[in-house]
């Protein structure tokens, strides 16, 4: 039997031991907690000047026997020191077969489009690859690239986007600035005086020459030529697009935007967009493309999108 004098040295240390071992385990659910409700929302642009641009990984969708192409995204990640994750496109021809296949009632260039996205997609859930940086095969880039993300990432804040929309060939009436500069050009549209066209050619020398900011879009347009993801995101992009292709839907750029719009996702969008796409001739300060003589024209002569060629 115990002396009496002992028993509470034996219930402390009793209750010490229960007590330790019971913050350990708060410890380790509280852990696991974190880590469900983190798994795929790993903040993006921890460091844009890193090699895959602050992401976890860069893809490019690229034709697989299309040399040229080839060439182009990669010089432009070798200037940059990008590293990239190439993910061969759907052909149009796969597309046909997918379409005939699968019974798919979407146009089959939009198949092959939301099938090469779909990759891209599955390969980040197989490699749990929590947030990804998605280029498309023919876009040019802005030589400070990671420059403008990086503070594009600082206007986020404690904010952990889920989508980032890099290219955009469209302006938004929430981008800072546009509203004012259109109502400018709108203005002096058919000014003869030069007091006018002074007035028009200061606005819109400081536009295109505006700092980089990240903004909260209410309607991107023109987004799929480059755009940042994280993880959960891709799953639901993945189950989206699989639906858009056995309907006659929408294409991926109005998957995007819906993601944003309906607030289902948090989105930001980069302004100015530091990668435009080929497809339209598009405004960009420095371009790499030009830098490395792989293009004969010269961006920053072009309007900085494709719905201001009217009034620019």
């Amino acid at each position: 039997m115990l002396p009496a004098e002992s028993i509470p040295n034996k219930i402390q240390l009793a209750l010490l031991i229960f007590g330790t071992a019971t913050v350990i385990s708060l410890m380790i659910v509280a852990l696991t907690w974190k880590d469900e409700i983190t798994s795929d929302r790993t903040p993006m642009g921890i460091d844009a000047f890193n090699s895959t641009l602050g992401f976890q990984r860069v893809y490019a969708a690229i034709e697989a026997n299309n040399l040229a192409q080839s060439a182009r995204i990669a010089a432009i990640a070798g200037l940059l020191d990008i590293e990239l994750h190439f993910i061969n496109s759907t052909t149009q021809v796969e597309a046909e077969a997918l379409k005939q296949k699968y019974g798919f009632q979407a146009p089959v260039s939009e198949i092959a489009e939301l099938d090469t996205h779909r990759k891209i997609y599955a390969d980040m859930e197989a490699n749990n690859v929590q947030s990804a940086a998605i280029i498309g095969r023919l876009v040019d880039v802005e030589m400070d690239l990671k420059s403008r993300l990086s503070q594009a990432f600082v206007d986020t804040g404690l904010q952990i986007p889920d989508i980032m929309f890099i290219g955009r060939a469209y302006s938004d009436k929430a981008e800072p600035g546009a509203t004012e500069i259109l109502e400018i050009l709108d203005a002096t549209k058919d000014a003869q005086d030069a007091s006018h066209r002074q007035q028009r050619l200061l606005a819109k020398k400081q536009f295109a020459q505006r700092h980089t900011r990240a903004f909260r879009p209410r309607y991107p347009r023109g987004i799929s030529s480059a755009y940042a993801i994280n993880l959960r995101t891709a799953r639901r992009l993945n189950r989206r697009g699989l639906r858009r292709m056995q309907m006659d839907g929408h294409d991926l750029d109005f998957i995007l935007a819906d993601m944003a719009m309906v607030g289902i996702s948090l989105a930001y969008a980069v302004s100015p967009p530091p990668i435009v796409s080929l497809k339209e001739k598009q405004y960009l300060s420095s371009s790499v493309l030009q830098a490395l003589s792989m293009r004969e024209d010269d961006p920053a002569e072009y309007v900085p999108f494709v719905d201001w060629k009217e009034t620019w």
